[in-house]
This record gives C-alpha cells, sequence and structure tokens, in this order.
C-alpha cells in the first residue's frame, strides 16, 4: 500500500536525518582531535629543534670562552716577556703580538657575547613554547576524554538507528528501496520532502495542479520536479518544513 511505504519512508527519513547529524557531530570531534594532536606534534618537534639550536649556541658560547681565556694568558705570558727582553727589536716584536692577539680577542669576545645573546633568546623561546604546549596537552586531554565519550554514545546511537533503519527498509518493496537510497544519496538525512500549500518544502519549487493532487490523494510516491525529493503530502496549510518535521505526514487514498 502505497500509504504505508509512504509513512515508512517518512520515518525512514526521521532516522536517516538523526543519522546524518550524530555522524557529522562525531566527524567534528575527530576531527578536533586530529587538529590538537597535530599541533602537538609540531609544538613538540619545534621544542626538539630550539633544544638541540640552544645546546649549539651553549656549546660555542663555551668554546669562545675558552678560547678567550687561553688567549687571555697567552697575553699575559706575553707581557712578561716583554719586561725580561731586551732590545728594542724584540719588544717590538712581542708587541705587534700583543696587538694581533687583542684584535683576536675582541673578535672572540664578541662571537661569545653574540652566542649567549642567542642562547638566552633560544631559551626564553622555548620556554614559552613549553608553556603553551603543556597548556594545549592540558585541553587535549579535557577534551579527548570527553570527546571519546561522546564519539563512543554517538557510534552506539549510530548503530541502534541503521539497525531500525534495516527494519524499516524490509519493509518496502525493493524499487521503492533503491529509490529512496538513490535520493538519500543525494540528499543524506534529507531525501522526504513535505508538500504543502501545493509547493515542496524543501526547494519551495511550486508543484503542477495535477502532480498536487497525485501527492494529496496519495495513490503513488512522486519526486518533486525541482530537487528530486520523494513527496509526501504534509497537509493544507502554508507552514511546515521538510522531511524532519516531527510526525507522521497525512497520506490520503
Amino acid at each position: 500500500m502505497v500509504k504505508d511505504a509512504s509513512k515508512t519512508l517518512f520515518a525512514l527519513g526521521g532516522i536517516d536525518k538523526e543519522v546524518h547529524e550524530l555522524s557529522g557531530q562525531k566527524v567534528e570531534i575527530e576531527a578536533k582531535n586530529e587538529s590538537f594532536s597535530a599541533r602537538i606534534t609540531a609544538y613538540r618537534a619545534k621544542l626538539e629543534e630550539l633544544q638541540a639550536l640552544h645546546e649549539e649556541s651553549s656549546s660555542r658560547q663555551a668554546i669562545e670562552e675558552t678560547r678567550l681565556r687561553e688567549e687571555e694568558a697567552k697575553i699575559v705570558e706575553r707581557r712578561k716577556q716583554l719586561t725580561t727582553l731586551g732590545g728594542a727589536k724584540s719588544a717590538k716584536l712581542i708587541e705587534r703580538e700583543l696587538d694581533i692577539a687583542t684584535r683576536a680577542m675582541e673578535t672572540m669576545e664578541r662571537s661569545a657575547m653574540e652566542a649567549l645573546e642567542i642562547a638566552e633568546r633560544v631559551f626564553q623561546e622555548r620556554e614559552n613554547l613549553n608553556e603553551r604546549l603543556k597548556e594545549l596537552e592540558g585541553e587535549f586531554s579535557s577534551d579527548s576524554e570527553d570527546g571519546k565519550g561522546k564519539v563512543t554514545t554517538f557510534t552506539k546511537q549510530i548503530d541502534s538507528l541503521n539497525k531500525k533503519r534495516d527494519n524499516l527498509l524490509g519493509k518496502v518493496d525493493e524499487r521503492l528501496k533503491n529509490l529512496y537510497n538513490k535520493v538519500n544519496m543525494r540528499y543524506p538525512g534529507d531525501g522526504i520532502s513535505i508538500v504543502k500549500a501545493g509547493a515542496c518544502r524543501s526547494c519551495f519549487r511550486s508543484l503542477p495542479a495535477q502532480m498536487y493532487n497525485q501527492v494529496i490523494a496519495g495513490n503513488m510516491l512522486l519526486q518533486c520536479p525541482g530537487c528530486s525529493r520523494i513527496l509526501i503530502y504534509g497537509g493544507d496549510s502554508a507552514g511546515g518544513s521538510s522531511g524532519g518535521s516531527s510526525g507522521a505526514p497525512e497520506a490520503r487514498a
């Protein structure tokens, strides 16, 4: 009977609409968790990079400071030699060496200072990033636990609805089943449209008078010429919405 098929398809539309909404929420939560996870992974990789850079800068600073101390020791030794050696030629030679060593020390000091500044800057950046990572991990931990609970609930609800869906699909013939599945694939969860006041309430296209009368009569299932949704009569008032409306549609023989 067409009347029974209409009610069954309307119920199917309601189930598929709910499944579609639950699936969307489930995907949204999973995508959010994946985004959190990707950000945390990126932060950790950046922290490792900063750690390596800090170690490199600290090592460079230590090397430059060691070289600086060694050069200072050499200058002290040369100055002692300058006071003990006689002759203007020897003194002039040592003074020249001291001048070269002093300029080398200035270069080492600048290099050591630069390494120190880089190490301090990298250290601060690493500390800031580490603090942000802890906050992000805290948010992820909280949201992830909540999200897992919701995903589990949504999955159970979807499984339960799909069982009802399979049961309802078993009540319609193969032709209507194929038609409904085809339309629902095009409009997930929105394959059924209520007809009111002579128009499809999904695309709001006015139906030809003969088609409208056929939908009211309920002796055959028709598709909207505008959106191709399966049409079910929903009464004479101008209000109403698409297949997600509450209650079963009125079907007249």
